[in-house]
This record gives structure tokens, sequence and C-alpha cells, in this order.
């Protein structure tokens, strides 16, 4: 079985584009436009016991609560997370970053090389958490 990939971000057109290159090698993927979304959408996932993994793009973390940072630390802890497009990171989001995936699992190229070549492609730091 193949990994549900939820790909949190705001920006619409490269949040299609990522999803569009995903289908392209048969994995399923769902969007959420923000981290409120996303804690739902894990709960669902975690619940079902789907195996998963969340692609965030850094704007999604801008502004969010202390209350909704703990919250998606907290949320299905072995549901490794990985950046979208880091180059772009600022200091402050990376910082809430590092704090969500504090006690999460984590996805290494080693646990599917082909899904880890795939999000390299697409700009995603898989080695990022």
């Amino acid at each position: 079985m193949k990994e549900m990939i939820i790909i949190a971000g705001r920006n619409k057109a490269e949040i299609c584009w990522l999803r569009y290159y995903l289908r392209n090698y048969e994995y399923k993927s769902i969007s959420c436009k923000s981290a409120e979304e996303l804690t739902e959408e894990l709960e669902i996932l975690y619940s079902c016991d789907v195996e998963a993994l969340v692609v965030i793009e850094p704007e999604i973390l801008k502004d969010i609560s202390d209350n909704l940072i703990v919250q998606l630390d907290k949320c299905a802890p072995k549901i490794p997370f990985l950046l979208f497009k880091k180059p772009y990171l600022q200091p402050d989001l990376a910082e809430t970053f590092k704090r969500i995936c504090a006690h999460r699992a984590q996805f290494g190229p080693e646990q599917n090389s082909e899904l880890a070549n795939i999000l390299k492609e697409t700009g995603v730091d898989v080695m990022c958490n």
C-alpha cells in the first residue's frame, strides 16, 4: 500500500502541481489550506490507521498560535512531516516547524526510496525533521 500524502499550504498553484506530480506516480493526496484543517485530517487518518505523510508549505505555519503548535505536535505523532520549498524558510517558521516535529516520527529515504526521490524532485526536503 502506498502512503496517503497530506499537502498543507496556501499557494494553490504549487499545491495542485505537487498533487498532480504525485498522482502521476500513483500516490494519493489530499490538500489542506490551514493548520487547523491539517489537525482535523490527521485525526481522521490516524484513527483509520492509514500510512500517511504530511508535506507542509512553510507559509501555513505563519502566525499560528502556541496552542495550535502544541496540538500539531501531539496529533498523530507516527505521521512524519516534511517541508515543501525549504530554501525560502524564515527563521521563525523553522523554529515553529522544529517545535511541531519534536516528538514526531521521521521519514527518510530508506523507508521509501521511490517516494523520497519523487519528493526531492518537487522541492520537498526529505531529511528536514
